[in-house]
């Protein structure tokens, strides 16, 4: 036999050796299955009368480990046992009885998988070629390993039939001998090398077949286990996917968390599934909840120990927390939970588990972008305990990042719905501003133009005539002084630009300067007055404070008819001293009350308004009362029936202690 390196595989010399052959495809399991059913016939018979010829193939890979020893049991049932492998592979670091021939990685019998069993009573034979591919190992890197083994596929034969078995072993062994030519001797004169090629086959079809069936079993209990898992796989991206859809359609987020906290629930069949959202207080409260219907619910409950603990601890190291309990109650925590916990905390977490029933636990966060926004809790009360799968915490984490982006998608269309109200407002106060401004400016600019122009075409008017033009005209001059003023304060009120002179402050010298300035004004009014001779002083600006009731009052007589009759009444109450200016006239709508404080914005309408002013009054008597850590509203009862205003300013002694308390 000649003895030089093989240039091409033993399956391309098979195929032309014998033409009548049909090479099949095989997957790697079958080729498992069918490779160990043959090595059984070696394993069951009694060959000591007849040890057969053994020659075996195995590729540079890390799924013939367990070879080796299998192998040696053969090796003491055959005569002799040549096995071809890559020199890394478990089988040369062995001591064997086996011929071990390292093949050249190079060479085209290290992509074949061969196995032929020579003997007088049977033979067998499998030659396969693996098809290069994606799945092959030859297409990885030196460190890398194929994915999906199970899938690769071969080219080949095999067959019981002694001609074609002893014709692929007398086609590898010149290939050995290129190796190991110190097995010549051996092989060149092998007894089942020089029998006549015919023969019975005389198997073992018990063997054989329990061989196979045993492959066959565990083939189908894997494709068991595979669909489960695709099946959890499906129904984590169907309730993922349908999460999704959900955050992408919807912009109510409490329908997207109660839909999402239910199917979580019932796809994991928990016994409680929880959302839990952050107070601002350093609290979690209940805000979503999937229960059994046995039990008691728990929303808008706060977070009780055990909860905040695990959220907190959740939230903070951005992972999933599952804890179980075991039969005696004793809680058993991963290392990193059990780090955290002090041993006086982690008995009172025990004992408190152990009272709500729950055996099983697992809590994982909603972040997104390093923003807190809660997490998912879900429980299994009672019964046995419940070992949270990988697959599962993937799954709550998979809908905790998607309940994630829900809130955050909600929150900012909370941000955009009040944004788009404020750009309403300022577009409806600029047009207010435009409309007011427009009529208060022309109005007197008109009357002052009148005046002077009649005083300068008839110079030799009537003295009395003429004084009477000048009273106009000073007044409409004053009018329009008064205005920029409002402007002007209200620009400094509103940028922060106002120097404060708070101190002790009483308030019925404040009323009785404001009395004064609406006399010389010549405002008639039937005042009435109700203030405590005893009234404590109050914490505020003595001069904004008058400048405030002067407003108050022009604006009681403004929409109030003659005699325009004004209660005051001053109170003192808990820390504070409390005035109500009231009056009987025009009163305010109930839908108004809420806006009269805003700027431009009076009782009546702007085009319908039977009173001069733009509507800031009101607005700069808010901006210096609330600036001053006071409050001001307004009540009425409706047209024709009046108003009420109360402004509430803490006392100078409540103020100080306060401020003492705020200092320490």
């Amino acid at each position: 036999m000649a003895r030089l390196k093989a240039k091409t595989s033993l399956l391309e010399d098979f195929l032309v050796a014998e033409p009548s052959l049909r090479p099949q495809i095989y997957f790697k399991n079958s080729l498992t299955a069918l490779s160990h059913a043959m090595e059984d016939q070696i394993l069951a018979i009694d060959n000591r009368d007849d040890p057969p010829l053994v020659i075996a193939n195995f590729q540079k890979e890390r799924f013939y480990r367990m070879e080796a020893r299998r192998y040696q049991r053969i090796s003491s049932q055959a005569d002799q046992v040549f096995i071809l492998a890559a020199p890394e592979t478990e089988f040369f670091g062995e001591d064997t009885d086996c011929h071990l021939v390292p093949l050249d990685p190079k060479d085209p019998l290290a992509q074949e998988w061969h196995l032929i069993i020579l003997s007088r009573r049977y033979a067998a034979v499998l030659v396969c070629r693996e098809e290069p591919g994606k799945e092959s190992w030859t297409e990885y890197g030196q460190d890398t390993l194929p994915t999906l083994d199970p899938a690769r596929r071969f080219r080949g034969v095999w067959s019981f039939d002694r001609q074609l078995t002893w014709r692929a072993a007398s086609l590898i062994v010149p290939k050995i001998l290129a190796y190991r030519p110190d097995c010549a001797e051996i092989l060149e004169n092998h007894p089942m090398l020089s029998l006549t090629p015919g023969g019975p086959a005389l198997l073992d079809p018990a063997v054989y077949t329990e061989r196979l069936f045993n492959y066959l079993q565990a083939g189908q209990y894997k494709l068991v286990k595979t669909i489960k898992v695709i099946q959890g796989q499906e129904r984590k991206e169907r309730l993922v996917n349908r999460i999704t859809g959900m955050v992408r359609s919807s912009l109510d987020p409490q329908v997207v968390l109660q839909l999402a906290v239910q199917e979580l629930g019932e796809a994991l069949h928990a016994s409680r599934c929880l959302l839990y959202q952050p107070t601002g207080n350093g609290h979690y409260l209940i805000r979503q909840e999937f229960r059994a219907t046995d039990l008691d619910s728990l929303l808008e409950q706060e977070d009780e120990l055990s909860h905040k603990f695990l959220i907190e601890l959740a939230v903070q190291r951005k992972q999933v927390v599952a804890l179980e309990t075991d039969d005696t109650g004793r809680r058993n925590y991963p290392p990193e939970i059990s780090g955290a916990l002090s041993a006086d905390h982690l008995v009172s977490i025990k004992e408190e588990m152990q009272a709500q029933g729950v055996r099983s636990w697992l809590v994982a966060p909603v972040i997104f972008q390093e923003q807190n926004l809660g997490a998912l809790s879900l429980q299994q009360i009672d019964g046995e305990i419940r070992v949270w799968t990988l697959a599962e915490i993937e799954l709550v984490r998979a809908v905790a990042d998607q309940l994630g982006v829900a809130l955050i998608q909600a929150e900012a269309y909370r941000s955009l719905q009040q944004l788009n109200q404020q750009l309403k407002s300022l577009e409806k106060a600029r047009s207010d501003l435009i409309m007011v401004t427009t009529h208060e400016l022309r109005t007197p600019l008109t009357t002052l133009r009148v005046c002077l122009e009649t005083l300068q075409e008839h110079p030799d008017m009537e003295p009395s005539l003429r004084q009477q033009f000048l009273d106009t005209a000073l007044g409409d001059s004053e009018r329009l002084r008064d205005l920029v003023e409002d402007f002007l304060i209200l620009s400094r009120l509103e940028a922060g630009r106002v120097s404060w002179q708070m101190e002790n402050t009483d308030l019925k010298e404040c009323f009785s300067i404001a009395v004064s300035s609406m006399h010389r004004r010549e405002v008639s009014m039937d005042l009435k007055l109700d203030i405590s001779a005893d009234l404590p002083t109050v914490w505020a600006d003595r001069e904004r404070l008058t400048e405030v009731l002067i407003k108050l009052l022009d604006n009681a007589v403004k929409f109030s008819k003659p005699p325009h009759t004004i209660e005051v009444s001053a109170r003192a109450i808990e820390g504070a001293v409390e005035l109500c200016v009231r009056d009987y006239g025009r009163g305010i709508e109930e839908d108004r009350l809420a806006i009269i404080f805003d700027a431009f914005t009076q009782a009546e309408a702007v085009m319908t308004r039977t009173n001069a002013g733009c509507g800031l009054g009101l607005t700069i008597c808010h901006q210096i009362i609330t600036q001053q850590g006071g409050q001001i509203w307004a009540e009425s009862e409706g047209l024709g029936k009046g108003s009420r205003f109360y402004i509430v300013l803490p006392t100078a002694e409540a103020d100080f202690q306060e401020r003492a308390m705020a200092r320490s």
